[in-house]
């Protein structure tokens, strides 16, 4: 951080809380005024899931880590650099439009073989109000498009958190 437009910066700090594997994470200002920081909660370093976020007030520290998606669905299709879980997470800037309602848009791939869109509430809250599940087998032909064989894109709407 920079409080002099770049001439002096802040020294580096480290976020104790936020365990990631060195994939892509996003950042984002929400409709509430605070921050999501959406990436991949790995203990390890070795995996990419769970889909997780943390919230922020100043963009500086982050805390109440809760997952967005926790399942991980087998892989279609052989590859090399093909991870499994959640990653590749990509949101909607400011200034790049404002779609409707108080929610955190994500696009994110899912073992580098389907694009799904989640709508997150905000305020982001870190209650259960009920488990969920993701099954991609129940997705309707839409379009004509085979979803079973396909990469393909899928709408998850209203994400329900889940604490670790």
């Amino acid at each position: 951080m920079s409080p002099d437009e770049g001439k002096t910066w802040t020294k580096f700090g480290e976020n104790k809380s936020l365990m990631t594997n060195g994939a892509k994470t996003w950042v984002q200002k929400t409709d509430d005024g605070r921050y999501a920081l959406v990436y991949n909660h790995s203990a390890t370093g070795d995996n990419r899931y769970p889909m997780a976020i943390m919230t922020s007030d100043d963009c500086h520290i982050f805390d109440n880590v809760l997952c967005l998606n926790g399942e991980v669905p087998p892989q279609r299709f052989q590859g090399i650099h093909k991870p499994f879980g959640s990653q590749y997470f990509r949101g909607i800037v400011e200034s790049n439009g404002d779609p409707l309602g108080d929610h955190l848009w994500m696009t994110y791939s899912v073992n580098k073989e389907d694009i799904l869109i989640s709508r997150t509430p905000t305020p982001v809250g870190g209650t259960i109000d009920e488990y969920f599940s993701q099954d991609f087998e129940a997705v309707e032909d839409l379009h004509g498009t085979d979803y079973k064989s396909a990469p393909s894109f899928y709408l998850i709407d209203d994400v329900k958190t889940m604490g670790f």
